[in-house]
């Protein structure tokens, strides 16, 4: 019975959270207890009991609160905390057993004198006490026994600045667990009195956890569109599950459930693929399944609750396109490696870049000379090494009958070798080359590389690519290479016309009709794979289109252009004529 009960004491200990919280005076001209009492409601829990002070209510809404912190100025401390002729003094002093914050909130709390925050020293010093009370670890100077499980940081009393200050904090804490990896989630949250229903006297509490998080998960995306890591996006994923699932009420929060969870879980399976050299997974299974996520309707609603990552997941299904395939050592797959070859090298994984362009070239060859083997499983490296063989005899001794192309593969092998080689020791050889040489050399054979198999590797399959898709009555025909080029680089795929053309918008056609045909076009961009589109034309059907498309998650851009004008007089009657000239492409506010 002893071992239970102290196993059990431990267990609960285990759970305490930590509660920190800026307390203000209260109205000026307020009697005691100069807060209103009001009744707290968060997630659509029950009501916490009538009370001034918003900390006596998060100690029952937020269940489990170890250590109370709270941050004050000299007067918070003389009104809230002190007993009589008491001292804030240095550091984390607990509360005075007569003092007022005890009478309301029934409990202890550990106060931290913070300053007015008047000029960038006192602001500084709120920040960093802020951080310390953000800290990931024990606080054995508040009182804690235990690390907390999660931290819950109240703004709604902040003075002057120090809101903004917190939830800055917030964000810099949360970064420094990530680079630490030593992860505590931290909850924001606000006590919106001013929108307390007045008959019940019930206010709720505002969760702004999300705002705080967006750059984290921006930088997430970031991290493994730039270096291949998921990490962050996997530790995101599931920490907003588990937000989601404590405060699901509407039939649509619970309908999101666990998409936040997949998307990290699907990131962590790439970039697994992407780090291990597994090729079949990558091109087959991780790569679509990302693809698939990034096109469904679960997408779609993250992005609504999150609107402003719409260009980073535009950018990471741009990047992700190109690496589906319908097999390893096929065409298509061979068409992947150039665009894998493309990742390692701004990845900068330069050992698997030498992999990707020496197995690639093994492959072509292979398909020139009709010897292709089957894809990675049961037979697979008898078949390879046969080609491996032929391609090594034919790099040393080319026939003089070869095809240009074959030819061109041959030197670019030998090109190759010692690089690889020489990497893969570790430069333990008689010559090993510097690595800045090693560097510049394999950008400059991948590049070759793509050159090489552009013409050869037939197009992916058409449903793995994505396009801008042109939206208006000027045919790309008639764009300039310069609008061309810069459609390009938006990362929404190569520009297309709509399969089907545009509909014509009729001066007596009634507003739903025109609601039904932007429907009918979102559909249509779509499902031709569209992640990115130029809308322009007639107003109310350019309006129309914009949100439809962004419901089903395309950015929507319009060109901006240059109008040079030519008036010419001639017998009487003048002539104007006008030249646009494209400048830039705008997105849609």
């Amino acid at each position: 019975m002893v071992v239970a009960s102290t196993w059990h004491q431990r267990a609960l200990e285990a759970m305490m959270k930590r509660l920190v919280s800026f307390l203000g005076l209260g109205p000026e001209r307020a009697p005691e207890p100069f807060y209103t009492e009001t009744r707290y409601q968060w997630e659509g829990g029950a009501p916490s009991r009538k009370t001034p002070l918003l900390e006596a209510a998060l100690c029952e809404l937020v269940g489990d609160v170890g250590a109370l912190l709270v941050l004050g100025t000299r007067e918070v401390y003389g009104r809230w905390i002190a007993g009589a002729g008491e001292s804030p003094g240095e550091g984390w002093r607990p509360s005075h057993p007569a003092s007022l914050f005890q009478k309301y909130v029934g409990r202890e709390c550990w106060f931290h004198l913070v300053p007015h925050g008047i000029d960038e020293a006192q602001r500084r010093s709120i920040f960093d006490t802020t951080l310390s009370a953000l800290a990931p670890q024990r606080l054995d100077a508040a009182g804690e026994t235990e690390v907390p499980t999660e931290i819950v940081l109240d703004i709604t009393h902040g003075f002057r600045s120090q809101p903004i200050l917190g939830t800055a904090a917030v964000a810099f804490s949360l970064a420094e667990q990530t680079r630490t990896g030593r992860p505590i989630p931290i909850r924001v949250v606000y006590g919106a009195f001013e929108m307390r229903d007045r008959e019940t006297e019930v206010a709720p509490v505002w969760d702004l956890t999300d705002f705080v998080t967006l750059s984290r998960w921006n930088a997430a995306i970031d991290a493994l569109t730039r270096y291949g890591r998921a990490d962050d996006l996997e530790d995101l994923g599931r920490e907003t599950a588990r937000r989601q699932v404590a405060r699901a009420t509407t039939p649509d929060e619970r309908a999101t459930l666990g998409v936040p969870g997949r998307f990290g879980a699907l990131a962590r399976a790439l970039a697994d693929d992407l780090a291990l050299n597994r090729w079949r997974d990558l091109f087959t299974k991780s790569a679509p399944a990302m693809k698939k996520f990034l096109d469904s309707e679960d997408a779609n609603g993250l992005l609504r609750g999150l609107p402003q990552l719409r260009g980073a997941v535009s950018e990471l299904r741009g990047w992700v396109a190109p690496l589906c395939a319908e097999e390893v050592l096929g065409p298509s797959g061979l068409r992947a490696s150039a665009a894998l070859a493309e990742r390692y090298e701004q990845l900068q994984r330069f050992a698997e870049l030498a992999a990707v362009l020496r197995e690639g070239l093994v492959t072509h060859h292979g398909l020139l000379t009709g010897r292709r083997g089957p894809d990675p499983g049961p037979g697979c490296k008898v078949a390879r090494d046969g080609i491996e063989r032929a391609w090594n005899e034919e790099g040393q001794r080319p026939p003089e009958s070869q095809r240009e192309v074959v030819r061109e593969n041959l030197n670019l092998a030998r090109g190759i070798v010692d690089p690889r080689n020489d990497i893969e020791h570790g430069g333990i050889n008689e010559q090993p080359v510097a690595s800045g040489r090693l560097r510049t050399t394999l950008e400059d054979k991948a590049k070759a590389y793509r050159a090489l198999i552009q013409d050869f590797a037939p197009a992916a399959p058409r449903s793995l690519l994505s396009v801008f898709v042109n939206l208006s009555n000027h045919p790309i025909s008639t764009w300039s290479e310069e609008q061309l080029r810069a459609a390009r680089d938006l990362g929404c795929g190569e520009p297309v016309e709509l399969e089907g053309g545009m509909p014509e918008v009729k001066p007596q056609d009634k507003t739903e009709k025109v609601r039904r045909q932007a429907e009918d076009l979102a559909d249509r961009a779509k499902a031709q794979g569209a992640v990115g589109a130029h809308v322009a034309g007639e107003p109310t059907l350019s309006f129309a289109l914009v949100q439809a498309l962004r419901d089903r998650g395309l950015r929507c851009f319009a060109a901006t252009t240059d109008r040079d004008a030519e008036v010419t007089a001639r017998g009487g009657e003048t002539e104007k004529r006008s030249t646009f000239r494209f400048k830039r492409w705008r997105e849609y506010p």
